[in-house]
């Protein structure tokens, strides 16, 4: 299964913090889930941080911004992941069509049938 984590970022330390645990939590849903999520951080280049009308990170999970101005936890990030994955279900299951998962560079072969 895959989901993408886009984040919007400016130039303050929140912003770096947010993307350091945006990989982090990618590492762990990999590792203990078999969930690839792909980081996709996004330069607000306009972005003041004397500006109090953008509220930097944003996060989004598949383009759905699940959380703004607020740098989470490893573990709450990953539990915002499970549940939207838990509760939208994954895309081979939306369209009714089951469909086999992309191998990767590291994946095991699967086994030869005869």
């Amino acid at each position: 299964m895959e989901v993408d984590l886009r984040i919007e970022v400016g130039y303050d330390e929140r912003s770096e913090e947010a993307l350091r645990t945006a990989l982090a939590a990618a590492r762990v849903l990999r590792r203990d889930y078999g969930i690839y999520a792909y980081v996709v951080p996004s330069q607000l280049w306009t972005h003041d941080p004397l500006y109090p009308g953008v509220d930097v990170p944003r996060i989004y999970i598949n383009h759905k911004l699940v959380m703004a101005g607020k740098v989470p936890g490893v573990e709450e990030l990953v539990d915002h992941v499970i549940a939207y994955l838990w509760n939208r279900g994954s895309d081979a299951e939306i369209r009714g069509v089951a469909v086999n998962p992309v191998p990767r560079v590291g994946d095991a072969a699967p086994a030869a049938t005869v």
